[in-house]
């Protein structure tokens, strides 16, 4: 929301300066006050009276600073009341082309994006222009528009969703994507016609208060995992007086299962700390490297759950257990539910208000979206729901959302290595009877296609990087070795004679359990791969 004290310090300014009305300071708090009742109506999800102030709002005070901001939540509104779905689509229509430079445009966009999917799913083909005339955006919007063509089979997005192979939090669905169009085979995703009989899947989206009401009492009975709630509750403060180490332990508690929890909690000090530097080397994407991003971006994650979703809500009238809310001078977490799906996926691809005290976060890199209630942990399962879009593409198998995303402790993370990875590639040890006591050999293969060739005084060459860490049981490092490969031709043609380039890497260890980490980096290109091994030496 914008700041009110800026129109009160203006108005102030000109009245003392003679350049204003005391009408004109009225009107602007005329129109600060309406907008404010407005978004009251919309946090409540009355839909139609909130369209209906947002409208006034509109029509009566016409130089309002927030007339942008009315016009995107209008649009909002009319989307989520269901039924107005055109409206809607010409509401924030209208904010793009009223307002170009408002904060708002992009999201009216990608609004727009969602909604002429739909149109096009439900037969009114016109809008496939639309969606094609985004492409050429940049950003968000090109990305939502590559996206919404793919679903709906149309070959235009190929060029954009190709381009988005990397990209961390897009990069699988629109791979996917590609494959499906490709292969001919796309994914029905058309819409129930609402002038049938409501399916579930209707009534879901619409999110009507009895079907709340009914998904909350199921969910109550559905999930009470004993074991993690003794866990949760050994945990819980009253004063709020976190520690880092305590925050980490409640961060590990997000992403571990309860047996594997259950066994680092129990332990003190230096073995605990043990476990918890195995446990991150082992998820380490840079492992021949000092520096593990999947812990930094672990901590990053505590850190950030800890000051953006640990406010308190002191309400008084509780209906619910007294364990589930962060209230002050109750025993609590350091977050909510939000913090919970923060840690575990990371930063959402878009959010918005969803509710009262409910916010919707969507993760389209995994085709799924939840209802998040503030103030309160997810620890008896009635804290997080899966969204309309998770109903809509996960409506056979909504109970998968709940067992994969919901109620699964893990940590996703996917490290942006800004290389292509290097394919066809194979590593094998060499049988332990043909070398001699306590030497382990391995014998690595490269297709000679995947690495560049070029030419250097007459002859072609490739080049490339080799460097391996060997890490016991401990996960502590017992071997380490780097150094460029070369190989000369005299023609291109006997690099793809040989086909594979073969390597060795030999070293002497005692009996034991070990992991290999080898990475090989293109010295002429882009390409890397990063490769882990666990194996053992006997007596």
């Amino acid at each position: 929301m914008k700041p009110n004290y800026i129109f009160l310090i203006l108005s102030v300014f000109l009245l003392l300066s003679g350049g204003v009305s005391s009408y004109s300071f009225e009107y602007q708090n005329a129109d600060v006050k309406l907008y404010n009742k407005a978004k009251k109506e919309f946090l409540k999800q009355n839909w139609d009276d909130a369209i209906e102030l947002f409208q006034k709002l509109i029509d009566e005070f016409p130089n309002s600073n927030y007339q942008d901001d009315a016009h995107f939540w209008l649009g909002y509104c009319l989307e989520k009341k269901g039924g107005d779905e055109m409206e809607a689509f010409l509401a924030f229509d209208k904010l793009s082309k009223k307002f170009p430079n408002s904060p708002w445009v992009d999201d009216a966009i990608v609004h727009q994006i969602s909604l002429a999917e739909q149109f096009v799913s439900q037969g009114k083909d016109q809008y496939i222009d639309f969606l094609a005339d985004k492409l050429n955006n940049e950003g968000q919007i090109q990305q939502q528009a590559a996206i919404a063509l793919g679903k709906l089979g149309d070959d235009r997005a190929l060029p954009v969703l190709k381009n988005m192979k990397d990209d961390e939090a897009l990069g699988s669905l629109a791979q996917s994507l590609v494959e499906q169009i490709e292969s001919g085979k796309v994914v029905e995703t058309k819409l129930p016609n609402r002038a049938q009989k409501q399916t579930d899947l209707d009534i879901v989206r619409e999110r009507s208060p009895e079907k709340i009401k009914e998904s909350k009492e199921r969910r109550d009975l559905l999930f009470f995992p004993s074991k993690r709630y003794k866990q949760y509750r050994a945990m819980l403060r009253k004063d709020d007086k976190w520690t880092k180490e305590e925050l980490i332990d409640f961060g590990m508690w997000q992403i571990l299962h309860p047996n594997n929890f259950e066994e680092y909690y129990a332990l003190n000090d230096y073995d605990q700390k043990e476990w918890y530097r195995k446990f991150w080397k082992r998820l380490d994407p840079t492992p021949t490297t000092k520096q593990n991003e999947a812990e930094e971006e672990f901590i990053r994650r505590v850190n950030y759950a800890r000051a953006h979703f640990s406010d308190f809500w002191n309400y008084r009238q509780f209906r619910y257990l007294r364990d589930q809310y962060i209230r002050e001078g109750w025993h609590h977490a350091p977050w909510d539910a939000r913090g919970e799906i923060y840690i575990k996926y990371g930063e959402p691809d878009f959010q918005t208000v969803a509710g009262f005290h409910q916010e919707e976060w969507t993760y389209w890199r995994y085709n799924v979206d939840f209802v998040i209630n503030q103030y309160m942990t997810n620890v008896y399962g009635n804290a997080i729901y899966p969204g309309p879009m998770s109903h809509f593409i996960h409506r056979d198998f909504l109970f998968k959302v709940d067992a994969d995303f919901i109620f699964n402790p893990e940590f996703r993370y996917y490290y942006d290595y800004k290389a292509n990875p290097i394919k066809g590639f194979k590593l094998e040890r060499e049988n332990s009877t043909q070398i001699s006591d306590g030497t382990v050999s391995f014998n690595y293969f490269i297709k000679s296609d995947e690495l560049k060739i070029i030419e250097a005084n007459n002859r072609y060459l490739i080049k490339y990087l080799i460097e391996y860490v060997v890490y016991d049981e401990d996960m502590r490092e017992v071997k380490r070795n780097s150094q460029i490969i070369e190989f000369e031709k005299a023609n291109k043609k006997a690099f793809k004679k040989d086909k594979h380039i073969k390597g060795n890497i030999k070293f002497d260890l005692d009996p034991g359990e070990y992991m290999l980490t080898l990475k090989i980096d293109d010295q002429n290109s882009d390409k890397l791969g990063i490769y882990v091994e666990d194996f053992e030496v006997k007596n």
